[in-house]
């Protein structure tokens, strides 16, 4: 089931960003991710980013720590990937006096 869902995502036409753990990346910067969605925002105006549950693990400009707990196979619980990523971005627009994210439609 779960390589089905994975194939499908993988190729969705509309999907721009697949983050996952084994692949890094930044968020920050001229290549960034932060960098990469603002910049199709204004172009589409929209951004479609699949991302895995584990993908904080693959981020190089942010220290990104495990909550100290072990999953049931015994792996390091990271912090929810996709709050993070919510409130980096809301942080960026902020930083660079850009609207919000929710505004852009």
């Amino acid at each position: 089931m779960w390589l089905h869902c994975a194939t499908s995502f993988l190729s969705f036409k509309r999907r721009k960003y697949i983050l996952i753990p084994e692949s890094s990346f930044n968020l920050y910067g001229e290549h960034g991710v932060l960098n990469y969605i603002f910049e199709r925002l204004k172009i589409k105006k929209h951004c479609v980013i699949v991302v895995a549950e584990g993908a904080g693990s693959a981020i190089l400009d942010k220290n990104v720590h495990n909550t100290g707990k072990l999953d049931k196979s015994g792996n390091p619980v990271l912090p929810d990937i996709g709050i993070l990523l919510k409130d980096e971005i809301l942080n960026y627009s902020k930083k660079n006096k850009m609207r919000s994210f929710n505004e852009i439609h």
